[in-house]
């Protein structure tokens, strides 16, 4: 962005604020960056695919060339293009103890999901009610005197 905003005389600032204000500007810009990033890609590939040819030095002296491939290119190509096989994943389950499943005082004591809209409201009504008794105010405090 800064190349672009320098090659063309102008401001950031100027740029963005012209991105906000005209669609076109915007749609260009966009297509701009998409043509970019194609562009990277296509190198990416070649790196990962042809290789890159690399002049072999000893003592400061050139002795012979060779093709270097980018394992690093070849891996971003394949997460990008095949997510579902070679995505990061992570396992994000919560677990009790020994793996097994969290215990909750109140656990399988009422299926909410079954209840009547009247059933809830008195199931609510008690709960508060209970809170009351017990001078909390539902956050587990004890209520202002």
């Amino acid at each position: 962005m800064r190349l672009a905003c320098e090659g063309a005389g102008i401001n950031r600032t100027t740029a963005y604020r012209e991105r906000w204000r005209d669609p076109e500007f915007a749609e260009a810009w966009d297509t701009a960056i998409e043509e970019g990033c194609d562009r990277l890609e296509e190198a990416l590939f070649k790196r990962a695919v042809d290789g890159v040819e690399r002049t072999i030095f000893y003592r400061d002296t050139p002795i012979g060339e060779e093709t270097s491939y980018s394992d690093t290119a070849a891996i971003f190509l394949l997460k990008g293009h095949r997510p579902q096989k070679y995505a990061d994943r992570t396992d994000n389950r919560h677990m009790g103890p020994g793996g097994g499943p969290i215990q909750h005082e109140h656990a399988g004591q009422v299926d909410l999901k079954l209840l009547t809209d009247d059933e809830l409201r008195t199931l609510d009504q008690t709960y508060d009610a209970a809170l009351a008794r017990a001078g909390q105010n539902g956050a587990g405090e004890k209520a202002p005197a």
